[in-house]
């Protein structure tokens, strides 16, 4: 990296706008993916922890756009309109039904920020799906959410979501 680099790339980290901090994460994970493409298109052997790169930034694509678009009608839509199965979520014990948009990212901000997730992975050690569990109580002693997500059902909807905060 060369020192004009250096100059370019400390002036966007310090940038405090919340959008320009979500299209940084979202660059990130693009730049990453080239990453690994690249090397392996040159016949080199690269292991990929795109998936692991993108729970860490979530807070760059949940945490900031969940607060950006709390009150927007975008947050009343029914998780079952972005291709969701809802089939898993129980909340305070019962059935989700048509659980909001804002509900479902209020529960894995939380799971997330609380490390109550739990991944599935296959045989060659990927992630594919998420068990969050999000409690309330000074002892996390009420369960209030419970449910499965896999994978490509997460990412797919937290990157509609932070694209939403940047429009």
């Amino acid at each position: 990296m060369n020192e004009q680099d250096i100059i370019n790339e400390e002036c966007c980290d310090t940038l405090s706008n919340d959008i320009a901090f979500i299209r940084r994460t979202r660059q990130l994970l693009k730049q990453y993916r080239g990453f690994v493409d690249s090397e392996r298109a040159q016949g080199r052997k690269c292991t990929s922890y795109s998936r692991t790169l993108f729970m860490n930034c979530c807070l760059g694509l949940l945490f900031i756009p969940q607060t950006k678009l709390w009150g927007t009608p975008y947050f009343s839509t029914p998780v079952k309109d972005f291709g969701i199965d809802t089939s898993s979520f129980i909340i305070s014990g019962e059935k989700a039904g048509d659980l909001q948009l804002r509900d479902l990212m209020r529960h894995l901000r939380n799971a997330l920020a609380h490390n109550h997730v739990k991944y599935e992975y296959n045989k060659r050690n990927e992630m594919i799906g998420a068990h969050f569990d999000d409690y309330s109580g000074k002892n996390n002693e009420h369960l209030t959410f419970s449910g499965d997500m896999t994978y490509n059902n997460l990412e797919k909807l937290v990157l509609d979501i932070s694209r939403e905060a940047i429009m």
